[in-house]
Parts: C-alpha cells; structure tokens; sequence
C-alpha cells in the first residue's frame, strides 16, 4: 500500500522508504507499549536500533497517537496515552546517551538503590531498609518510580504485626486508580488479587508482581475508571474490597466461590459461543527472563481470573501482566516463569501450556465456576 501511495505522490526513492518505514513501524510501536514490558532495558534498546534516529522516533510518536486517536472514540485513553509517553521518553534517553547499548543493568539499580537509601533513612529503620534493598528484584527498582518506593516502605513498615497491608490512589486525570497491597506470598496469591477485584467490578489495566527473597509480595495494580470515574474512585467500593480481600486471605471465603456468585447466572448458564478466535500464543526471544504469553479471546465475566488461576493450577508464577481490550477484544499478556523462576523452553511444557489455556477460554465457563460445581 505505501508504494503505490508513494507511486501517485510521485515520492523519490529516500521519501518513499521513509513511508515504508514509518508505516510499518508505527504498528511496532504500538504494540510495544500496550503489550510489552516496556521497563525491560532490552527491548528499549532493541526498539532503539530499529527506529535508528531520534528524528524518527518523534516521527513515529506522532504517527502512532494519530492512528491509535482516529481508530474510534473508546481506544484512546490517557491510559494509552501515559503507556505511549513512555516508551517514546525511555527510547529517547538511549538516544541520548548516543549509543545502542543497553546502559549497564547493575549500576542502574545500583543507583537507585543509593537514592531510596538516603531518601528512606528515616522511613525505615537500617536492617529492614537494608533487607528491602537486598531481596526486592532489580525488575521493581528500575519500572517503579523512586517516590512510590519510597512510600511502599512505609506501607512495609505497617504491615508489621499485620496479616497484609493495601492501599488506593486515584489519579483522575489519568483515568485509572493504582492499587498497592504487601502480604506474605503464597501460591495463587495474584489470582486472588484479581478474583477480588473481579468479585467488585474492577477492572484491571495492568498489574507489576513483586516478590522479595524472604517471601513478601508488593503487588501493584492500575484500575480503570472507565466510563463512571465517580463510581470507580467512591470510597465504599473500595472499603468492601478491601473487607472482601481480607476474608479471602483469612481462608474465610474461597475466592472460587466469592468470584461465582458475584458473576452474572445468565453468564454462567448458557455455552459460551465466541464472536472472535481465541489464540494463545507463546514468546521465547522478547525477555531474557521470562517466557511471554499473549492470550486473545473475547472479552467477558471473570474472564482475567479464569487465565490467572489456569496458570496458577499449572504451576507458572506470573511476574507482569498487561491488560488490553478494544472493543470486545481482549489481549492479556503475561511474562510468567516455571516454580524455580525460569524461563519454560521444553517444547511438550509450553504445548501443555497452550493445550490447557484454550480448553478453560473456550468451553464456555469460567474457573469459579467449574470449581464450585466439582464441589457439588
């Protein structure tokens, strides 16, 4: 297409492969920053090498908020907004050092660390701030900014003597809430998380695992206000999730059941018939640490928690997940790694893998649901 709209606006060769290359570009970059981890050093300097100059990047921003902005009124947000800002400021700052190498991983976190440590010396006592600095993964101090790690050791501080610690910001220019919780980790701790906030009508945009070597998990989820920003930042709501969590951390409630009776019965009762293929594909070579999945199906009730519990059952630990729905489209992406924290490379795994996933997104019922009627 772009060489015959090159052909009737009579473009020279150099114009023409500048088309060529935006045009196929501006889809990367898209994709990029709504399905990748843009925090990773290396995908940055990947994106980098490709788009080749600073002159082409601010190109190709532009480009790719035009398209995005004029695909219809629902698939721009601020929320896409913020995620395009970043991949074109971190890509910026590769040009900027003026080499396409990927600045050096330790000293980075190394840096940081120097500046939560002074920054947080009165926050938290040396030995704990010192643990925290230690055990966190380096992933946590590179994707979160300094001031929210800063804040997250003094929720660490409150969660002493407390079974979990959780906290709400809503940030209304940006259209979405940021949840923050700190407990004691433990298997299928994340799809509780989004079985709760599923049981309330939350949905989730985008959610950063974090767990440090002693076992405590810091996870942080960004919550879409869609269309009732008034709704989704009232206080109570909040209040009745964050009750709701604590029974489920607490074993009074399992989340399977609290999930299934919160979702619809004439969602539950009837054969799900998709309206767009369901696809689960699998990525060995976009992360160094973790092996990358990308489910699309179409979007319905609990759906986000039948995939989280799915991986949960197949012993996978999720450490990023990012949450895209347009229309009735969705796209989950999780980067996931076996139980010893390492990438899944046997092929028979990850065809289990790929296997078990299409079976629970495409036999009509969601996880909660197939687990109560076991029950009975």
């Amino acid at each position: 297409m772009s060489d015959a709209i090159s052909g009737r606006l009579h473009l020279n060769t150099d114009d023409a492969a500048q088309l060529k290359f935006m045009v196929a570009q501006h889809l990367n970059m898209s994709h990029l920053a709504q399905r990748r981890d843009i925090h990773d050093p290396r995908l940055i300097s990947d994106f980098a090498r490709r788009v080749e100059t600073l002159d082409n990047l601010k190109k190709l921003y532009l480009l790719t908020f035009a398209d995005m902005r004029a695909v219809g009124p629902k698939i721009w947000n601020n929320w896409h907004d913020m995620l395009l800002g970043e991949l074109y400021l971190q890509t910026a700052e590769v040009f900027e050092r003026g080499v396409f190498v990927e600045e050096d991983h330790a000293e980075r976190v190394a840096r940081v660390k120097q500046r939560i440590a002074e920054a947080a010396k009165d926050v938290l006592a040396a030995p704990k701030l010192d643990e925290f600095l230690r055990e966190m993964p380096d992933r946590y101090f590179l994707g979160t900014p300094e001031e929210s790690i800063v804040h997250h050791l003094e929720l660490l501080r409150s969660l002493e003597g407390a079974s979990y610690v959780c906290e709400v910001k809503h940030y209304p220019e940006r259209q979405f809430s940021e949840f923050t919780v700190l407990t004691a980790d433990r298997p299928g701790l994340f799809s509780m998380f989004c079985g709760v906030l599923l049981a309330h009508g939350m949905n989730i945009l985008t959610a950063s695992i974090n767990t440090s070597d002693s076992g405590v998990a810091l996870d942080i989820f960004r919550i879409s206000h869609g269309d009732q920003p008034e709704v989704a930042m009232r206080a109570a709501r909040w209040e009745r999730m964050q009750e709701s969590l604590g029974e489920v951390l607490a074993g009074s409630i399992e989340i399977e059941q609290l999930v299934n009776r919160t979702e619809s019965p004439s969602v539950l009762g009837k054969k799900y018939v998709p309206r767009v293929p369901t696809e689960v594909k699998i990525d060995n070579d976009v992360s160094v640490d973790f092996t990358v999945l990308d489910v699309y199906t179409h979007d319905r009730v609990g759906l986000l928690f039948t995939i989280t519990n799915t991986l949960f059952h197949l012993g996978l630990s999720i450490h990023v997940a990012k949450i895209t729905t347009n229309v009735d489209q969705v796209l989950d992406v999780f980067y996931v790694s076996d139980a010893a924290g390492k990438k899944i490379i046997d092929a028979a795994r990850l065809g289990e893998i790929r296997e078990v996933l299409m079976e629970r997104l495409t036999d009509g019922r969601s996880d909660a649901h197939q687990a109560e009627t076991a029950r009975t």
